[in-house]
């Protein structure tokens, strides 16, 4: 047990050396230092856009006609991130190309009323939620031209609903 559990911290402290000697060797390639004269900047070193499904059911219409299935759904709507500054957040939403649906820091709940029509004599995996981005990086600060400060950040924020349908 004891191996194992050495095992699992080398190969961890083996990935976040590679992580910041990747980083670290892309941090010039990526930019052009001349557009850093002032502000931030987010390196991006990771991305994942999944959904977060809220509603799956499997749904039987075992009659002759097309029926529609109705379901009211309440999800939760959240941006979040560790960052230092709202300029920073900005630079991080640019460089990941997905704007979150509400502010930095708020969450809202949100009730919807979701309908799939079901053919007739067939199942489906009905599912309904939200698409979640997950991104973790560096935000970097620039001033006059060079690098003053950089931090390990990441973000987590909905960027809109999705819905999906599967015969089974």
């Amino acid at each position: 047990m004891k191996n194992v559990f050495k095992l699992k911290v080398f190969t961890a402290i083996v990935f976040v050396v590679g992580l910041l000697s990747v980083t670290t060797a892309s941090s010039t390639d990526n930019h052009d230092v001349s557009e850093r004269d002032e502000g931030w900047v987010y390196e991006l070193v990771t991305k994942d856009i999944e959904p977060h499904m809220s509603l799956q059911h499997e749904y039987s219409n075992n009659t002759s006609e097309s029926g529609i299935a109705t379901f009211q759904v309440t999800d939760t709507l959240s941006t979040e991130a560790n960052v230092s500054s709202a300029a920073s957040f900005a630079a991080m939403v640019k460089e990941v190309g997905a704007e979150p649906l509400i502010e930095l820091g708020e969450s809202d709940r949100t009730r919807t009323s979701v309908h799939f029509v079901i053919p007739s004599h067939s199942t489906y995996l009905l599912e309904y939620g939200q698409m979640i981005v997950k991104t973790a990086g560096w935000e970097i600060r620039y001033q006059d031209g060079r690098e003053v400060e950089r931090n390990q950040v990441y973000g987590e924020w909905t960027i809109g609903a999705t819905a999906a349908k599967e015969k089974l």
